[in-house]
């Protein structure tokens, strides 16, 4: 995964279980992730922030293999938690929950050709 800043900085995590893909942003205001977006050969999201004027991207989660395009352009599950006082924005894509080889072909073998 290539991240591509837009605008200010913030804490963002990035984690990639076996089939899966998490993205997981720190931030008191309100953050959504965009639809995957394909231009120019490559396939990515934007995590943007709602401002009175709209929204700004402040950063692309851009692919750079085809698994992670597929990652990318799979259903993006939200969820919103709060630790300690802090606010986390997560979303979840892919398929996870698998272990080990099984999981690998079950993601591949789902993959589009």
């Amino acid at each position: 995964m290539l991240i591509r800043p837009r605008s200010r900085i913030l804490s963002l995590s990035i984690r990639m279980p076996t089939g899966g893909l998490i993205l997981s942003v720190a931030s008191s205001e309100e953050v959504v992730l965009s639809q995957a977006t394909t231009a120019g050969g490559e396939v990515f999201r934007e995590i943007r922030i709602r401002e009175s004027t709209g929204f700004r991207s402040l950063l692309e989660v851009v692919a750079e293999t085809s698994f992670e395009q597929w990652l990318l352009q799979s259903q993006a599950h939200y969820e919103r938690l709060i630790d300690n006082g802090q606010v986390r924005h997560q979303w979840r894509m892919g398929k996870m929950g698998g272990k080990g080889k099984e999981a690998r072909k079950e993601v591949a073998n789902s993959q589009p050709t």
